[in-house]
Parts: C-alpha cells; structure tokens; sequence
C-alpha cells in the first residue's frame, strides 16, 4: 500500500502492507483467490492488524473497496453486523494464518481454508492421532 495513505493515522505507520503491492489489497471481481490469500497473509503478520481493522470498521465509506485489517469489504460487513453492541465497535483479534485457530476461523465462515491454515490443521490432526494412539 502506499505509504502517503497511512500519513495522517499515526497508529497505522507501522503497517506491514507498507512497500507490498496495492494491486494485492483490491477487492474487484479481477482480484483471484490467490492475491486475497497473499494480502491476507501479509495481513496476519501486521502488528498495527488491531487498529488497522478497528479503522476500517469505523469508516467503512473510506476502506470500501480494498482489504483492511485482514479483511475484505464483505468480510467487514459481516464483521460489523455480528459485532455491533453499545454502540461501540467492539473488535476482537483475528486468528493469525499458519495456525489450528485461524483453521477453525475459516471453517466457522465457511471458506476455503488457505494453504497454511490447511497445513498447520494436518500437523494438529497427525499429533493428535498419535497422543491418542499411546
């Protein structure tokens, strides 16, 4: 993304989409699967991810059309229409990728897992199998 964007969000300097393709984090019908999953993988490495998906949640007219917080738009209107409360956007961390809980996230939302979900859920699976095979 481009780094001008980030100039009046002092929280979101430190954005790992910093120097990475724009292209990555648009949400078209020309954007394939495959550069969701990369943007969203660059995404579950971001340590601004918290605020940077809080901003996307609170002005959803300013991130419309592009991938913010590990999220694409429709994911954030899912999001916000579950997490609404109070009147306050109440935002919980993502399950990173590479990991059983980020696996479990994709199956809740009924997506397909991305490949390093699905590989961190087969080695869970192989250790499990073998803890009850003892």
């Amino acid at each position: 993304m481009n780094v001008d964007l980030f100039a009046g969000m002092p929280s979101l300097r430190g954005a790992a989409c910093v120097g990475a393709d724009p292209a990555l984090f648009e949400s078209s019908s020309a954007t394939t699967e495959a550069q969701r999953m990369e943007a969203k993988a660059i995404c579950a490495g971001c340590p601004v991810l918290e605020a940077c998906l809080g901003y996307a949640l609170a002005n959803p007219f300013a991130t419309e059309g592009a991938m913010w917080g590990g999220l694409t738009p429709s994911e954030r209107r899912k999001h916000r229409d579950r997490r609404r409360g109070g009147g306050k956007w109440q935002i919980h961390l993502l399950q990173p990728h590479g990991t059983e809980a980020g696996y479990a996230r994709h199956m809740r939302a009924k997506e397909r897992p991305c490949d390093s979900c699905r590989k961190a859920h087969n080695e869970y699976f192989r250790l499990w199998k073998l803890a009850r095979a003892l």
